[in-house]
């Protein structure tokens, strides 16, 4: 398994259930694997294989901008994760098993761990960002 086969099925996930999504956004130093923007709300989405950790860092760092925001893993590594770190950050967590994909946390509304100045910022950055890339067809 490597995280391109991930993204794919991830992807077609995303299709079936017909949400908008965009791939790869830049927000400063960093992409984005996946991002769902819906009426200004802005869902996250980190994939990796193996690597639980990191990709925890990569979520946590998305709440900086996002409402929501998830790991999205494989399932033979599924075990590894903590899971109470995970609800504790708020944290959501999909699992990936060949063409199914199954949601095991939702993360709630972001509280918002910046002052509400930085995180309104920030948010506008990845909004300007996608508008930038024409991203959203606009």
């Amino acid at each position: 398994m490597n995280e391109k086969l991930l993204s794919s099925y991830f992807r077609s996930h995303l299709k079936e259930k017909r949400s908008n999504f965009l791939e790869q956004v830049s927000f400063r130093k960093k992409r984005i694997d996946f991002v769902i923007v819906e009426e200004k709300k802005i869902n996250s989405f980190e994939l990796k294989v193996s690597d639980w950790k990191c990709v925890f860092n990569q979520a946590c760092k998305n709440l900086l901008f996002s409402d929501k925001s998830y790991i999205v893993f494989w399932h033979m590594f599924g075990d590894k994760i903590d899971l109470v770190l995970l609800k504790r950050f708020n944290i959501g967590l999909f699992i990936i098993k060949k063409n199914e994909v199954i949601k095991i946390l939702s993360p709630h509304k972001n509280n918002k761990y910046l002052k509400p100045n930085y995180y309104k910022s920030f948010k506008n950055k990845i909004l300007n960002s996608i508008k930038h890339e024409n991203l959203l067809g606009n």
